[in-house]
């Protein structure tokens, strides 16, 4: 069985979840990824965003924009859940874990900080989002991006029926409600160009499911 990994931030307590990205636990599965987890550690390592060609645009004063940066200086760990057991903890930690699993024995970094520490990766990728370049941008380049994956491009690509709009919506599980509702009224308004009859009235049906 393989090992999962967290990237936690010690001094801020806080971490990145790969899953949020819709990216596999495993250290290679999102240390080679694009536009995810490391994209994320990257932005929240960097110090000077802004001032070059090839920097996240992101407005200044965005909500977005506070948290570049934000990690900059502070103490890291991509830390797996087979690790050292008490390494970079302290033993008052070691003892509130205890106390809330109501359980003896001293654990990883990992699962001291998915109990206690907190999971900023939803905003993480809220300020991704913010530029327009990145895939988890809500706008109708990614909105046909998404589209051409399923179905392909050009006249002889097939109409998506129910089966279709449910691998549609299960590609996307991992953007935020923001992305699902725009993504959702964009299909429905070229529903006709894109599904059978079928596939655009599950298309009305679809919730969004935040990515666990």
């Amino acid at each position: 069985m393989g090992q999962y990994y967290l990237t936690v931030n010690l001094d801020k307590r806080q971490y990145l979840h790969p899953h949020r990205f819709g990216e596999g636990l495993k250290l290679l599965e999102f240390g080679c990824s694009s536009e995810g987890t490391m994209t994320a550690l990257a932005l929240l390592l960097s110090d000077g965003n802004g001032r070059g060609s090839g920097d996240l645009r992101v407005k200044d004063g965005a909500e977005e924009a506070r948290l570049v940066g934000s990690w900059a200086g502070d103490r890291i760990v991509v830390c797996g859940d087979y690790a050292a057991e008490g390494k970079f903890l302290t033993q008052k930690q070691i003892e509130e874990f205890g106390k809330a699993i109501h359980a003896k024995g001293v654990p990883t970094l990992y699962w001291y900080a998915s109990e206690f520490f907190e999971d900023i990766s939803g905003k993480a990728k809220q300020m991704l989002a913010a530029d327009s370049c990145m895939q988890w941008a809500a706008n109708e380049e990614n909105f046909k991006r998404e589209i051409e994956r399923l179905r392909g491009v050009g006249p002889r690509a097939a109409k998506l029926g129910p089966r279709e709009v449910d691998s549609l919506f299960s590609r996307v599980k991992e953007k935020d409600r923001k992305y699902h509702r725009k993504f959702k009224a964009w299909l429905l308004e070229k529903g006709p160009d894109f599904f059978t009859p079928e596939g655009l009235l599950m298309v009305g049906r679809m919730r969004y499911k935040a990515t666990k």
